[in-house]
């Protein structure tokens, strides 16, 4: 079984056209969560911020998964339409452009939510 020791190693293990598409996530994940650590949970590319997960995602034959949560697949369910969706995750099909832009509002959804539970734990 592939236990990467890190996400490098992990995007590295994939076919260059996969990899590409890793790393636009990963670069939107970095933009938008910051302080989000990297990480590798259950051997997957994981971001985490102040202790609580944002999102994970994986590589697989036909489409990457990015799992958000299921609260927030819930929210974004009608702009997620177009997409394979499962409880807590959406699968993004190799063959086509990542929708780059709906990413990007559900990772700085993901950062608002988790901001949002930590002040709440602060008080």
């Amino acid at each position: 079984m592939f236990k990467p020791e890190n996400v490098d190693a992990y995007i590295a293990a994939y076919p260059p056209e996969v990899q590409e598409k890793m790393q636009q996530l990963r670069s939107i994940i970095r933009k938008h969560a910051p302080y989000a650590a990297e990480t590798l949970n259950y051997r997957l590319p994981a971001y985490k911020q102040d202790g609580i997960m944002l999102v994970y995602f994986s590589a697989h034959s036909d489409y990457i998964a990015f799992f958000p949560g299921a609260e927030c697949m819930e929210i974004f369910r009608n702009d997620l339409a177009p997409y394979k969706c499962v409880k807590n995750a959406v699968q993004l099909p190799l063959d086509r452009k990542l929708p780059l832009q709906l990413l990007t509002l559900i990772i700085k959804h993901r950062v608002g939510e988790v901001t949002h539970l930590r002040a709440k734990k602060r008080k």
